[in-house]
């Protein structure tokens, strides 16, 4: 994966190609086959890897990519459910749990590259954003512990940002938290 910046001449012609290089994309990362791969816990996963790498050579091309690769991902994840998660045990979690592991497990990955980020304004609409999907997908449910680690570093991101805003420190992004 590598940081290319495109500039269209024409929005029509050119931005339908690059919808379909989306949609071509989107299915050879989140295809049935690499869903089951991501899945099994010795697999390293290759995307975060790749994504890891652009916190520091292009962190903003990662700002406005990554929460549509997440909903993406939880999208991909709803249409194969059946096929992946139909080999678990009778007394094990359904697929809708597991779904919801998965999906929040992905969010984690999601969160903990926003914080190897500077946080700006960009970083703040990617967090809303990735929040947004975790509310839009019913992602998060109270039996999930693993999960509330990331959504409560969040929250607790969110406060200290608007304290510090206003106690007088205030920050560019505190002002964009505002207006979200």
């Amino acid at each position: 994966m590598e940081c290319r910046s495109v500039r269209p001449k024409s929005c029509g012609t050119y931005r339908s190609l690059l919808d379909n290089i989306d949609v071509i994309g989107i299915e050879s990362l989140f295809s049935l086959d690499a869903l089951r791969q991501n899945r099994e816990p010795r697999c390293a996963n290759s995307l975060f890897e790749k994504l890891n790498e652009m916190t520091t050579t292009c962190p903003l091309l990662l700002l406005s990519v990554l929460p549509q690769i997440f909903n993406s991902f939880v999208q991909c994840m709803k249409h194969h459910r059946s096929a992946l998660y139909t080999q678990r045990s009778i007394r094990g979690p359904g697929s809708t749990e597991l779904l919801l592991t998965d999906g929040m497990s992905f969010f984690a990955s999601c969160h903990s590259l926003l914080e190897k980020t500077i946080s700006t304004e960009e970083t703040w609409t990617a967090r809303s954003a990735l929040l947004s999907v975790v509310e839009k997908e019913n992602l998060f449910s109270p039996s999930q512990r693993d999960a509330e680690p990331s959504l409560k570093q969040a929250g607790e991101l969110a406060i200290t940002l608007l304290d510090n805003a206003w106690n007088g420190k205030p920050s560019q992004s505190a002002c964009f938290l505002l207006l979200i």
